[in-house]
C-alpha cells in the first residue's frame, strides 16, 4: 500500500521461497485418500475397452468373454446407458441378485431395468416364482404381437444362464430372435461372460458356444496386480496382462483365531479400517451365511446389522473398500 520496494539478492529469495512460502513438509497420505486415488485409476476406461464398445455400434449381436477384472461389467453398464441416453428402452440381466442390486443402485436410469434372470420371469408372468416354460410362452406371444417393450438386450454373468431349465426352453435363444427380427432393425443382444467364474451351472450356455460373434478382453483394468496374480494361479497357462502402473496392491494379513474368537477378531478388523477412513466393510464366510461361525449375529443379512454380510460365492463380480473373509478353515 505505500509502494515499498525490497531489493533481495538470489540467495535471500531462494530462502523466503523454500522457509516461508513453500516450505516441505513430511506428509502420510490417510489410508482412505489412497483408496480414493486407487479408485480413480481403475475407473478410467482402457483403450481396449473403448475399442470393444466402438465395435458393438456396428455389430448387433456378439458374445464378450474376458477373466475377472478386465471390466466386463463396465462395458455392459455403459452400452446400456448409451441406449437408454437416446429413449431407447433396455433390458439389463444378471444372475446374481447382489450383483443386480449393487449396479441397479449405482447405475440408475428410467430407460433401464436391472433384473436377475429369476426376477425377470416373476415379472414377465406377473408370478412369485420363476417358471421358464412360463416365460417361454409369454416371449412368444410378445414376439408374434411385436409387444415386446425393450430395444435392448444385455446380458452380465452369462456363464451362469447355463442351468438346464433355462437351456431347456431357450430363453437366451428367444431373446436375441425377438430383439434381432423387430421391425426398424435398431436392436442389440450382448452376453458377458467369463467361463472362468461357472459358479451357478454346469456348463458354459449353448448359445454363447455356438455364437458367431466372440469377442475377448485380456487387460486388467479393476483388479490389483496381487488380486490378478493370486486368482490366475490355478491356472498355470493363463497370466493376466496388467495396464502399465497398475497399482500393486497390499497384501492380506492372515488372522487365526478359534470358532468362539473369529466374531471378537472380524470386529477389531472392522474398527482399524474404520479408523483408517473406510466405511464399505463387507464381511464374507467360506461357507454358508446359516453355517458360519458368526451366524447367530447376523440381522438382515449385516452382521450386527451393521456390516453387510454373504458368502464368498454370492459377492462374485462386487467390490467394496475393504472385505474380512471368515470360516477359512481346512476344508
Amino acid at each position: 500500500p505505500n509502494h515499498v520496494q525490497t531489493s533481495l539478492s538470489d540467495k535471500e529469495r531462494d530462502v523466503i521461497l523454500r522457509k516461508i512460502l513453500c516450505p516441505s513438509f513430511d506428509l502420510v497420505p490417510a489410508l482412505s485418500i489412497e483408496h480414493d486415488l486407487k479408485k480413480q485409476v481403475f475407473h478410467r476406461m482402457l483403450s481396449e475397452q473403448k475399442c470393444v464398445l466402438d465395435f458393438l455400434i456396428e455389430q448387433k449381436t456378439a458374445v464378450i468373454q474376458g477373466v475377472a477384472g478386465t471390466g466386463k461389467t463396465l462395458i455392459a453398464l455403459e452400452k446400456a446407458r448409451r441406449h437408454a441416453d437416446k429413449g431407447e428402452r433396455v433390458l439389463f440381466l444378471c444372475y446374481n441378485r447382489f450383483l443386480r442390486d449393487y449396479i441397479a443402485e449405482n447405475n440408475e436410469h428410467s430407460n433401464i431395468d436391472y433384473y436377475t434372470i429369476d426376477g425377470f420371469a416373476c415379472r414377465m408372468c406377473d408370478s412369485s416364482e420363476a417358471n421358464y416354460s412360463d416365460l417361454k410362452e409369454c416371449l412368444e406371444d410378445h414376439y408374434l404381437n411385436g409387444s415386446f417393450p425393450y430395444q435392448h438386450v444385455v446380458i452380465d454373468e452369462g456363464q451362469d444362464f447355463g442351468q438346464d431349465y433355462i437351456e431347456e426352453n431357450d430363453i437366451i435363444q428367444l431373446l436375441e430372435t425377438i430383439i434381432i427380427d423387430r421391425d426398424n432393425g435398431e436392436g442389440s443382444f450382448y452376453v458377458f461372460y467369463d467361463s472362468m467364474q461357472l459358479v451357478q451351472g454346469a456348463k458354459v450356455p449353448d448359445y454363447i458356444t455356438n455364437a458367431d460373434c466372440k469377442l475377448t478382453l485380456y487387460k486388467n483394468c479393476r483388479n490389483t496386480e496381487n488380486i490378478a496374480t493370486t486368482s490366475m494361479k490355478p491356472i498355470r497357462s493363463r497370466k493376466p496382462k496388467l495396464i502399465d502402473g497398475c497399482i500393486k496392491g497390499s497384501i492380506p494379513k492372515l488372522y487365526f483365531a478359534t470358532k468362539s474368537e473369529q466374531l471378537k477378531t472380524v470386529l477389531e478388523i472392522i474398527r482399524s479400517y474404520e479408523e483408517n477412513g473406510l466405511r464399505d466393510i463387507v464381511v464374507l464366510t467360506c461357507k454358508t451365511e446359516a453355517t458360519s461361525s458368526v451366524a447367530e449375529y447376523i440381522v438382515n443379512g449385516k452382521l450386527q446389522g451393521r456390516y453387510r454380510f454373504t458368502t464368498c460365492r454370492k459377492f462374485k463380480g462386487l467390490e467394496a473398500d475393504a472385505i474380512v473373509i471368515t470360516d477359512i478353515d481346512k476344508r
